[in-house]
């Protein structure tokens, strides 16, 4: 007999659910980055797409590297895709998301460019999105040699890479940078406060539960009093002139409803909003991507960034 489930997510999610992450110690932490790494530098892109590799300067000068995913058959400029990916703030999981990050290239013929960030087990906030807005000033310079069109940058990430994208969204509003066209925010995080129904009700969830958030939270922000512009999207107090937005929760994920509040607060003023809370999801379900509920998912962000870029 199966033991019963606590929260009844579908089974094709059981053995994903049954993966923890420990962020607790640092120690762990940084071997996690270095086995991360090392799984990266032999980690292929989709048969379709082509992936090359640039340094850049990051925040305070520090070194940032960027790759950039290209369809193979690209020609002249194309709509580009910024994606910053999850990890807690903690970790570079990106290799986990190479695949998902190719198919958003070949399937909506776009470049995309993904900052490998600093994290907060070494640099607090501001140094992870402070990279990723150095990133996209790089994107933005060489947007000619990328084959970049930048009338049509969108600005996308998952989990925490979903904080980052929606902070990243309000720095280029409020310095000036440029005028993203859409952000699509994935199972993200997006508060500090920790005091969502999800999270309260939630809080033991699979894969990424309420004592992750707090400890990732805790370190994101060491050495800062309260809560910084830019560190907790959804504790700015000015959400106009942002772009028009992609939101999609999982239903048994601690993060739903913070991201369900980014949403409410976005369409508030007046900013269009595609909310797609999945159905019989847990937090990073699209790592299974022989789901069909999956397959669906990437079905709706694929259309809605073809919506976004066209």
């Amino acid at each position: 007999m199966s033991e019963e489930k606590k929260y009844p997510f579908s089974s094709d999610f059981d053995e994903l659910s049954k993966f923890s992450l420990d962020v607790s110690s640092d120690l762990r932490l940084r071997f996690t980055n270095l086995l991360m790494g090392a799984q990266y530098r032999f980690k292929k892109p989709e048969e379709h797409t082509i992936k090359s590799s640039f340094k850049a300067k990051g925040y305070n000068g520090g070194n940032l590297k960027l790759d950039v995913i290209t369809p193979k058959n690209a020609s002249g400029k194309l709509p580009c895709i910024y994606y910053s990916h999850g990890g807690g703030f903690l970790m570079d999981l990106l290799p986990a998301h190479m695949d998902i990050c190719s198919e958003y290239a070949n399937r909506t013929n776009t470049v995309v460019v993904i900052p490998h960030y600093r994290v907060a087990v070494n640099h607090p906030f501001p140094t992870s999105v402070e990279d990723c807005y150095a990133g996209l000033q790089w994107t933005l310079e060489n947007s000619d040699s990328l084959g970049v069109d930048v009338s049509k940058i969108v600005l996308a990430g998952e989990s925490a890479g979903g904080a980052l994208t929606a902070s990243l969204s309000q720095m280029v509003r409020d310095r000036g940078l440029f005028q993203p066209i859409f952000q699509m925010l994935i199972y993200p995080v997006t508060s500090s406060q920790l005091n969502s129904g999800s999270m309260l009700e939630m809080a033991d969830a699979p894969v990424w539960g309420g004592e992750n958030a707090r400890i990732s939270w805790e370190k994101y922000l060491k050495g800062h009093e309260g809560v910084p512009k830019y560190a907790s999207p959804l504790e700015t107090t000015d959400f106009a002139k942002l772009p028009p937005a992609y939101i999609e929760p999982s239903e048994f994920d601690a993060l739903r409803d913070e991201g369900i509040a980014y949403a409410e607060k976005l369409r508030s003023v007046g900013i269009p909003v595609e909310l797609n809370v999945t159905k019989g999801t847990i937090h990073a379900f699209d790592l299974n991507k022989e789901s069909s509920i999956t397959q669906a998912a990437m079905d709706a962000r694929v259309q809605a960034l073809l919506g976004a870029i066209s």
